[in-house]
């Protein structure tokens, strides 16, 4: 899996991601991470967590001078 960001600036970046089968010789469809998301989603600078029923965790924040918002989205 490959996830990767698309956009000119953090603000406005879309997520997206591609899943190869047979060890990076073909590639699936590229595809959002989170659908009609308004907001950058997905791994920045953290690691993505393979959870033991087969979902991948990517941990995320929101940053403001006025707060600090982390969640995580998951993908099975």
């Amino acid at each position: 899996m490959v996830i990767y960001k698309v956009g000119s600036d953090v603000h406005v970046w879309k997520t997206w991601f591609i899943i190869s089968s047979d060890r990076g010789f073909t590639w699936s469809t590229p595809a959002p991470l989170v659908n009609d998301d308004i907001l950058p989603r997905g791994p920045v600078k953290n690691k993505l967590l393979l959870a033991s029923n087969g979902a991948w965790i990517a941990p995320g924040s929101i940053e403001s001078p006025e707060r600090w918002r982390a969640f995580v989205d998951s993908i099975l």
